[in-house]
């Protein structure tokens, strides 16, 4: 598996894979600005599970940041439901309290450039999780690793789409130590522009030759 040009949407770069014989290529596009912010990236890495990338914005670091946005790009045979699950299983053991919203699952299609026709891109579903309280001592201890950081709320909405080169997790997630009207349990309308920008993460392909995503 190759990586194909990486995609910039307003300030953010989404790569994804593409197979040595493709005759398209496909790419995760992300909204640009989620929240009216400028965002960076700050982790680029590619394992033997697939690749990720991850954003914060402008004024936050790897290792402090209240909001992040993460993209994962997986083989075509992993599916990224089940690696959400085994995450939100764990999630649900170390929570104080855990509350989990799911969207069922919908198919969605799309002009393929030198067809003139549309054909099936993706399927995606969606999960919101929210935690109160995790303990940090445990999910340490269950993940053998001391590099975890995690506040007394923490919310993230997944959206997992199921491609035709690959599988993807893309994820936004918030935490912090109160909650106000700044954050997503405090406020309906950060709530309504989380629930907007996730809507429209898409995932589009063109024909190799053709001109580039924009």
């Amino acid at each position: 598996m190759s990586v194909a040009r990486a995609d910039s949407v307003g300030g953010l770069r989404a790569g994804a894979p593409t197979g040595s014989v493709a005759s398209y290529a496909e790419q995760v596009q992300l909204p640009p600005n989620a929240g009216g912010l400028t965002w960076h990236l700050i982790g680029d890495a590619t394992t033997g599970t697939g690749r990720i990338q991850e954003f914060v914005p402008r004024a936050e670091s790897a290792a402090h940041w209240s909001q992040i946005i993460a993209v994962r790009t997986l083989p075509v045979d992993s599916d990224p439901k089940q690696i959400v699950d085994r995450t939100v299983k764990l999630m649900d053991e170390i929570c104080g309290r855990i509350n989990i919203t799911r969207v069922a699952r919908s198919q969605h299609t799309g002009e393929v450039a030198a067809l003139g026709m549309s054909l099936p891109i993706y399927d995606e579903t969606e999960e919101l999780v929210t935690c109160q309280q995790p303990n940090l001592e445990k999910l340490r201890q269950k993940l053998g690793a001391d590099n975890v950081t995690l506040r007394r709320y923490e919310v993230t909405w997944y959206r997992m789409m199921k491609g035709q080169r690959a599988n993807y997790i893309v994820q936004r997630g918030w935490h912090g130590k109160v909650i106000d009207d700044t954050c997503l349990p405090g406020s309906d309308a950060v709530l309504d522009e989380w629930k907007s920008w996730i809507t429209h993460v898409t995932l589009v392909r063109r024909e190799l030759g053709w001109p580039p995503l924009q």
